[in-house]
């Protein structure tokens, strides 16, 4: 990435593609293979995304489709096939990209070979269907204009679905083609989630017999915590940041612990920092939104991940000051790519009518004012001790780190 960025290419793969580019995209390690194993891209005939390569091993067809193409910065959106001046600027041969399909639809069938190897029955359709998170959208119902999914796996992706082309601003987000046709999806995906409460699991609730406090038992403790924590802030950059500002070097801290404090305020100052960075991704996306004239009007999540803890939820709509609404899902994306089969197999006409038949609402958080008004002020510190510690502690502490 930082060859891509000294060279210049960076720049205009994001002015010619409308997108970002992180370090685990397509053009940079693209460009790493390139430069490392050149003759391994010579001999190669096609250059596929995973998904498509399995895909490729159950019917024999070689493919992709619109979404997670666009994730590739090789086509200018709003465009729909590859674009020649980006596969010139990464040196991306274009008969080596596979054509391009609809998520919905029909790319080929099992064959017998691959019916043998994985026990699937010889002849079953499969669908193009589309990248993770985007297929979590569809389980989720968001497919409109100016709404937006919450996945809180192990880092926290916020993605909302507008019905035109975006444009991405000054902010660290990343927009594609929606798997929904003629929509377009810009996303925020902060390091932080559930992980970050999965590592303090591990480091402080974990026995000599490596039994482990549950979930349930955190969740117990952090609803007894007051919300602000009595002034105890986290900053959840475990693993650095890259939504909406991009920094591999920031670090995660505790700020203003004092003796009175318990471990129900140490997890829910985790719940916390971890729900002040959404919040600061849906500023992200909403300053685009904005720009459109229009506002994210609709916010959902699963029953999986950090979702299903309901304080935490509760957290998150308070950082937010809007509701959050909980959809019948335990594996959205799961849900949303057999939603797609149905339409690309004719059991649904479209997506919405199978989004109407198929997503329901089961739970709603809404904001309490006086905790969001706090939640607001404690985001501003938030915000502000990160931009203040950033120069001074948590570069100098990544030069002397001795660890991996």
């Amino acid at each position: 990435l930082q060859d891509l960025a000294e060279s210049g290419i960076l720049e205009d793969l994001v002015r010619l593609s409308g997108s970002r580019v992180m370090t685990g995209h397509f053009p940079p390690i693209y460009h790493l293979v390139r430069a490392r194993d050149p003759k391994a891209l010579e001999t190669t005939r096609w250059i596929l995304l995973a998904k498509d390569y399995l895909r490729f091993r159950l019917t024999g067809q070689i493919g992709t489709e619109l979404c997670d193409a666009t994730g590739t910065n090789l086509i200018a959106m709003p465009e729909q096939d590859w674009s020649a001046d980006l596969c010139s600027l990464l040196q991306v041969p274009r008969h080596k990209l596979p054509e391009i399909g609809r998520s919905s639809q029909l790319a080929g069938h099992v064959t017998p070979e691959a019916a043998g190897a994985t026990g699937l029955e010889s002849g079953t359709p499969v669908v193009y269907g589309g990248g993770d998170s985007h297929c979590a959208l569809v389980g989720l119902g968001v497919v409109g204009s100016a709404e937006a999914g919450l996945l809180l796996g192990s880092n926290s992706t916020l993605r909302a679905s507008f019905d035109g082309p975006v444009k991405p601003l000054q902010q660290m987000v990343w927009i594609q083609q929606h798997v929904a046709p003629g929509r377009f999806t810009v996303s925020a995906s902060s390091m932080a989630g559930s992980s970050v409460l999965s590592w303090f699991r591990g480091v402080c609730f974990e026995g000599e017999q490596g039994d482990a406090a549950t979930y349930g038992q955190l969740e117990s403790l952090a609803a007894g915590a007051p919300a602000g924590c009595d002034g105890l802030l986290f900053h959840p950059y475990l693993f650095g940041e890259r939504s909406p500002f991009y920094n591999p070097e920031a670090r995660g801290a505790f700020l203003g612990i004092r003796h009175w404090h318990t471990r129900g305020h140490l997890v829910r100052s985790i719940m916390e920092g971890v729900a002040f960075s959404i919040a600061n991704c849906m500023d992200a996306v909403q300053a685009i939104a904005q720009k459109r004239g229009e506002q994210v009007r609709l916010l959902r999540t699963g029953r999986s991940g950090g979702s299903q803890l309901s304080v935490w939820r509760q957290i998150i709509t308070d950082a937010l000051g809007q509701a959050l609404d909980v959809v019948d899902a335990e594996e959205p994306g799961c849900l949303g790519a057999a939603l797609l089969a149905g339409v690309g197999v004719g059991l649904h006409e479209d997506l919405e009518s199978a989004i109407h038949r198929t997503v329901r609402i089961v739970a709603r958080s809404v904001p309490d004012p006086a905790t969001a008004a706090l939640y607001r002020e404690q985001r501003g510190m938030f915000n502000e001790t990160y931009h203040a510690l950033e120069p001074h502690l948590y570069h100098r502490s990544g030069q002397l780190q001795a660890g991996p």
